[in-house]
């Protein structure tokens, strides 16, 4: 058992007389069971510089440890995991949904040469700007 779920434990034994009702139980299991899961997939591709899923592997399980340690105290901490779900809709919404409405209604447009030298001037002063205040 990691030290979250003993604290949960702990704290709910000795300070409030018991670990809860059978939900309380049920929602203990299921967040011990992914932090399993996720530990157990940390260990085999544990490399948060490649960035990817173990990337969010780890904020999951902090996420989960965080949650646990507030419901020691009160069951409505779990209401945190209702960020897992929609995170996971916003990047799904910013990298797969958003891009393939936009790339397919955008119109195409012309420029002749004289616009495009005007706008490679713009972003170069630009790219400039940038530089000198970095």
């Amino acid at each position: 058992m990691c030290r979250p779920q003993a604290v949960f434990v702990l704290v709910r034994l000795l300070w409030l007389g018991g670990i809860g009702s059978t939900s309380t139980l049920a929602i203990f299991t299921v967040t011990m069971a992914v932090d399993a899961l996720l530990i157990a997939q940390l260990n085999k591709v544990y490399d948060i510089s490649t960035g990817g899923l173990s990337e969010y592997f780890a904020d999951v399980l902090y996420l989960s440890w965080i949650a646990l340690v507030a419901a020691s105290y009160s069951m409505r901490a779990f209401w945190v995991f209702i960020t897992i779900p929609i995170f996971a809709l916003y990047k799904l919404w910013t990298s797969v949904i958003a891009p393939l409405l936009s790339s397919s209604s955008a119109p195409v447009i012309e420029e002749s040469p004289a616009e495009r030298k005007i706008r490679e001037r713009k972003e170069r002063r630009k790219e400039r700007a940038r530089m000198k205040r970095h």
